[in-house]
């Protein structure tokens, strides 16, 4: 009988076990996490907040665990609540991870992307730092800037953001406004390049001295190839010849001389002149380093005891140093939350194996697990919940092997009426979902033409944050406010290229990228909108079911009742119904087989 007794326990045990739900053990306990904001970008010297929440294996939001931070650009300022990442004084790119402690189980991270930006210009280089000229001949000069740290400002050299002119108590000659310099007379003087990015920031400039001489044979070289390009790491061939005059001037003849015994110089990588070069043509073989950006390519005399005339002698050349072979492709944001309904625009790079960007890339995208659509610019929507992916392939240039880069996709449907809704940090059903903003919309013509954002915000009372980022080289900001409901801003958008708009509203953001074209007569009378559009969230407050009161009386408003310790949780989506069904059956087959058998004795 006592055995009969125990079978019987262990077949309710069973039974017990057996309608606990599937997931059970994952409601609850931290499996996974996401860092907010999900990028940065910044500048030296700036610091941004950056918030860490944790999701079951349901993926519901709960408490994290314990969490390491790490970072391997800038650092992490543990002393505030948020954490705050400061960005340090090294422009680069890096991550920022949030790590469980190594006593959570299961133990798991999370990671963003990090870009440091350039500061404020601060120095102006102009090289060559000094030069000959003879009279009616020229001398191209290149501007370069730099913030305080020595950081390069990307593409600072090109003609249109610098201004040039002479300073000379001579009238020796006239500098371009790409910086070319046209020897007139004979003289001293100084080749002076001024910055201002707008004509309210102070000046930055840099300077180069200058000699005009008196013009006189063999004083003239010319570098072959002009403005060349050449791989990371590869070499290129170089040869110069001399005449006795400027070969570009429209009254020279190009008469060919014999140039003298030739040194070369570069600003980076390395440069060797041929062993035993012919007496026409001068060569020397350039060999790239490996970071792609502009080299000056300098041919002087290097005669022993040069004489005045051909101390005179030199040339110069810029080489575009270009990435090589694509080796490794990234994606940005490399994970991301979002509700049913929402989009997510994805930018895809491709790098060499030196860590060049690869411009003009070309990426084919796919994404998976049935929660959504992506187009061919990145652009994913979301339609239905689930984790999923967005995938993007390399196609241009064609690498020699896949490459390809994928970001995690987590989409949640839109907060229930009554339960906080999707982002609406618990609040009720009227603001559920909808603390972000319904509508920003973005009206520009032209570049350095008037710009104006108007944001419409659901929820009262809140402000977002609107940025405008111009996406070049290096992605830099060009516009950050606090924007209020309905209240029109004016934006500056002084250069035409491509930008992002993003706008955020507590930890919530969305983005659209959009292009501002140069202004011509036709485009400065055309206006754009760009408008991110986002779905008017729930407006109808639904009580949920009554909970069953405590003894004591019925709960007080908003009072939260918890369930009897005793009682099991079912999950949500479950039918009670089918456990119980289950139950009852387990229980009448044990007990057909227990009575049956005592039947048998």
């Amino acid at each position: 009988m006592i055995k009969q007794f125990a079978l019987f326990a262990l077949l309710v045990a069973l039974s017990s076990a057996s309608i606990t739900p599937v997931g059970w053990q994952a409601s609850g306990i931290p499996s996974s996490c996401t860092i907010t904001p999900s990028s940065i970008a910044i500048a030296v010297d700036g610091q941004k907040p950056v918030y860490v929440s944790c999701r079951d294996g349901l993926g519901k939001e709960v408490t994290c665990p314990q969490m390491s931070w790490s970072s391997t650009i800038g650092s992490i300022s543990f002393s505030s609540d948020p954490l705050v990442f400061l960005a340090g004084t090294t422009a680069g790119t890096g991550t920022i991870t949030a790590t469980s402690s190594p006593s959570s189980d299961p133990q798991f991270s999370c990671s963003i992307p990090v870009t440091v930006l350039p500061g404020a210009p601060s120095r102006l280089s102009v090289t060559p730092e000094s030069a000959k000229v003879p009279v009616g001949s020229t001398q191209q000069f290149f501007a370069r800037l730099f913030d305080k740290y020595g950081n390069e400002i990307a593409n600072s050299f090109l003609a249109q953001q610098f201004s040039w002119s002479i300073e000379s108590e001579y009238a020796i000659g006239e500098v371009s406004q790409t910086g070319l310099f046209s020897a007139s007379a004979k003289g001293e003087g100084r080749v002076i390049a001024v910055y201002s990015a707008t004509p309210a920031s102070s000046e930055v400039f840099g300077s180069a001295r200058v000699s005009v001489v008196p013009k006189s044979a063999g004083t003239y070289c010319v570098i072959s190839p002009q403005g060349a390009q050449v791989k990371v790491s590869s070499t290129l061939r170089l040869s110069v010849k001399c005449y006795q005059e400027d070969p570009r001037s429209a009254k020279a003849e190009g008469i060919e001389i014999e140039c003298p015994a030739m040194g070369w110089s570069a600003t980076e990588g390395t440069i060797i002149p041929d062993p035993l070069p012919s007496a026409d043509e001068r060569a020397a073989t350039y060999t790239a380093g490996t970071i792609a950006r502009s080299v000056l390519i300098t041919a002087y005399d290097a005669t022993p005891n040069p004489n005045p005339a051909s101390s005179l002698l030199s040339c110069t050349t810029y080489v575009q140093v270009v990435p090589g072979e694509p080796a490794s492709v990234s994606i940005l944001p490399t994970s991301v939350s979002l509700y049913v309904g929402d989009s997510q625009r994805f930018q895809a790079f491709a790098y060499d194996k030196y860590g060049n960007a690869i411009q003009g890339s070309e990426f084919s995208w796919s994404a998976s697990g049935g929660i959504g659509e992506v187009d061919s610019e990145g652009r994913f929507s979301a339609t239905k919940a689930g984790t999923g992916a967005v995938k993007a392939e390399l196609v241009s240039p064609l690498p020699a092997k896949e490459l390809s880069a994928t970001a995690q996709v987590n989409v949640l449907s839109q907060g229930s009426p009554g339960g906080g809704g999707g982002g609406g940090g618990g609040g009720s059903g009227t603001t559920g979902g909808g603390s972000f903003a319904s509508s920003s919309t973005l009206s520009y013509t032209c570049a350095g033409a008037p710009a104006t954002l108007k944001v419409k915000i659901f929820k009262q009372g809140s402000t977002a944050l609107a940025e405008i980022f111009h996406l070049g080289t290096q992605t830099s900001k060009v516009f950050s406010s606090t924007v209020s409901n309905n209240v029109e801003v004016a934006i500056p958008l002084e250069k035409s290229g491509d930008y992002e708009l993003r706008v955020s509203v507590g930890t919530e953001q969305r983005n659209a990228n959009f292009y501002v074209p140069p202004c011509t007569p036709t485009s400065v009378n055309i206006t754009k909108n760009i408008t991110i559009e986002l779905k008017e969230p729930p407006t109808k407050t639904v009580s949920p079911p009554p909970a069953q009161p405590p003894s004591g009386g019925a709960p007080k408003p908003n009072q939260q009742v918890q369930p009897p310790a005793t009682q099991p949780k079912i999950e949500e989506g479950v039918p009670l119904a089918v456990f119980l069904v289950v139950g009852l059956l387990l229980l009448a087959a044990a007990a057909f087989l227990l009575f049956g058998k005592k039947k048998e004795e």
